[in-house]
């Protein structure tokens, strides 16, 4: 057992000391192997706890939950692929690789500790970490867009943990305890509530807090896009989950307000995404849009008197289901920008179908599911679902349009092979997408699944044409309203200027 523990507290600090290596040509290497103890974690200690009192307010790391134990797994498999396929990715002796290893370690260490947190203070402590860091993640490609990138993601990110802390504070007050164990159950004010659910809702990408999301997806390097989509988002669902009590009269109030906005979001990302043109943007609002349905069945859950386990686990199948599928297409993205291969483009074909829900999949695994444990007052968002299921189908269609277009306007500048261990990361994670659900005794689909997706795919043929039309920026609305403010700002300074 004491084995246990220590392997329990190596998972977020083994990823921190690492960063005092300063070796180059080992420290890339360091990347991928700072996530085994997480791994090993997720599989052997299961139940374990370990409480380090002598820490800020007393802090207590464990895996006492399910939901954390499985959680904690696949974001490892996603970490340490991400950290392999950046070992060639960020080349040793390169200007960025000391920074890029850097923060990838201290978001690695930050992500794992707000999993393991079964206290207020720890959950805070990874969540501002992971966050943070992921900053110089997103800039690492030094340019006016990447900058741009980076600043509105960091004001978001200070905003949403700015929001987390008063909300922790106005909680912590009222419950006596910072541990979960303590706290689960009691009711919490109305802004303790708001203001938690504003700091996890930016993460989440919520409609009118998304500005954030496309811009970090399109500027980050494609692992990082991979680890933004994957696991880090997530951790707003996994954070309303641990700091709000279910059924109490204010949670039920701000829980069917996120069940209305999720929803909005799932399809207004599809139609902003739609008016893409760069691939990883797409992505990017698909990934927006996949929120917004996970941020509804958190509501959902939220809802519940007490906590329902089986819309609890669906939701979690959903949230690996995204993370792999989601992941992988990313590492594809530039895994396909470096060879420009028919094989790689079709292989991300059939991963964006596998997103959308592709029966005898883990997408068609993961809807299907939470389709069976909704509550009787809700069998309506089956056909919600459903509808999600063509909008998708349409947006991968246009992802996979762009691709193809990408590939005839650089075929004649010439490419370069992807290098063996990107590769092979991408394989590691295409195994884990096609294998993990075998092992998962739920239903897969049925054939006729099959005929949304191909409305969806058929659909997204006539948006061939849509490239035409003037793009979105990466952004949209948020990103209009602020360039109107700034022209105004820009007139009434030069209206001052001739009246003086």
């Amino acid at each position: 057992m004491d084995e246990l523990k220590w392997l329990l507290l190596s998972v977020p600090l083994l990823p921190w000391l690492l960063v005092l290596v300063k070796a180059d040509g080992l420290g890339r290497w360091l990347l991928p192997l700072a996530a085994v103890p997480a791994l090993l974690a997720a599989g052997f200690a299961s139940g374990v706890t370990q409480d380090l009192p002598w820490v800020l307010l007393g802090l207590r790391w464990g895996l006492t939950d399910f939901v954390a134990q499985v959680w904690l797994g696949v974001s490892a498999w996603l970490w340490l692929c991400a950290g392999l396929y950046s070992v060639a990715s960020v080349p040793p002796g390169s200007r960025h690789a000391w920074r890029f290893r850097v923060f990838f370690l201290l978001a690695m260490g930050g992500n794992f500790l707000l999993i393991v947190a079964q206290d207020m203070s720890s959950f805070f402590l990874g969540f501002a970490a992971m966050g943070l860091a992921s900053y110089g993640l997103v800039v690492q490609q030094r340019s006016v867009t990447t900058s741009r990138a980076g600043r509105v993601y960091m004001v978001w990110t200070v905003l949403g943990e700015v929001a987390l802390f008063a909300g922790m504070m106005l909680a912590m007050g009222v419950t006596g305890s910072h541990y979960f164990s303590q706290a689960a159950g009691v009711a919490l004010p109305l802004e303790a509530v708001v203001l938690l659910t504003l700091g996890f809702g930016i993460k989440l990408a919520l409609p009118g807090l998304h500005v954030w999301l496309p811009l970090a997806h399109g500027a980050a390097p494609p692992a990082v896009s991979a680890l933004l989509s994957g696991v880090m988002v997530k951790a707003g669902i996994l954070g309303l989950l641990r700091f709000l009590p279910t059924g109490a009269e204010t949670t039920v109030w701000v829980a069917e307000i996120l069940i209305g906005l999720g929803l909005f979001g799932a399809f207004y990302a599809v139609l902003l995404g739609l008016l893409q043109q760069a691939p990883k943007v797409i992505l990017a609002y698909s990934t927006m849009s996949q929120l917004g349905l996970m941020s509804a069945f958190t509501g959902l859950v939220l809802l519940q008197t007490e906590v329902n386990a089986a819309l609890v686990l669906a939701l979690l199948w959903y949230m690996v289901h995204h993370a792999l599928v989601k992941g992988a297409l990313f590492l594809g993205v530039g895994v396909f920008k470096r060879n420009l291969a028919g094989w790689a483009l079709g292989l991300l074909a059939v991963l964006a179908l596998v997103l959308a829900g592709l029966p005898f999949t883990s997408g068609a695994l993961a809807k299907a599911e939470i389709k069976a444990v909704l509550p009787a007052d809700y069998e309506w968002l089956g056909a919600v679902l459903l509808v999600s299921t063509v909008a998708t189908s349409l947006l991968m269609g246009r992802f996979v349009l762009s691709l193809q277009r990408y590939r005839e306007q650089h075929r004649a500048h010439g490419h370069h092979e992807a290098a063996a261990v990107e590769l092979l990361a991408w394989g590691l994670l295409l195994e884990g997408v096609f294998g993990w659900y075998w092992w998962v005794d739920m239903p897969r689909g049925e054939w006729v699944d099959f005929l949304p997706i191909i409305l969806g795919v058929l659909l997204s043929v006539p948006l061939w044409w849509v490239a035409r039309l003037p793009r979105v920026a990466a952004g949209d609305v948020p990103v209009w309203l602020a360039k109107l403010g700034y022209r105004a700002r820009q007139r009434v300074q030069m209206t001052r200027c001739r009246v003086e």
